[in-house]
């Protein structure tokens, strides 16, 4: 270490390498004693779970899960007889997916919010 940086380094009480979800939650339990934490990071903090991993793969898991049934639910529609209403198949699929959909009478567009 140069003299500069050995200076700056004695202004911390804790040094974190790294901010993946284990150097935040150690920086962060620091904290909670009052003490000072620098964290290093070569990219962004967050680490591979937060942007290419866990997170994402969950995201889009979760999101195909709901595309396909919503595209079983419309084949279904589309091969039954009429005789099941379509909002009564609505609510079979919200009710399989745990997902709420909004709609507004404004402009009738829809958001879907998941509990998945």
């Amino acid at each position: 270490l140069q003299s500069s940086s050995k200076q700056h380094a004695d202004e911390y009480d804790l040094l974190v390498i790294g901010g993946g979800s284990a150097g935040l939650t150690a920086a962060k339990f620091a904290r909670t004693f009052g003490k000072s934490v620098a964290i290093i990071e070569k990219e962004r903090l967050g680490g591979d779970c937060t942007w290419t991993g866990c997170i994402p793969s969950k995201t889009l898991i979760a999101s195909s899960k709901i595309a396909h049934m919503a595209n079983n639910i419309l084949v279904q529609s589309q091969s039954q007889s009429q005789s099941q209403s379509s909002s009564t198949k609505v609510k079979e699929f919200q009710s399989q997916m745990g997902v709420t959909i909004h709609q507004t009478k404004k402009d009738s567009s829809a958001s879907v919010s998941s509990s998945v």
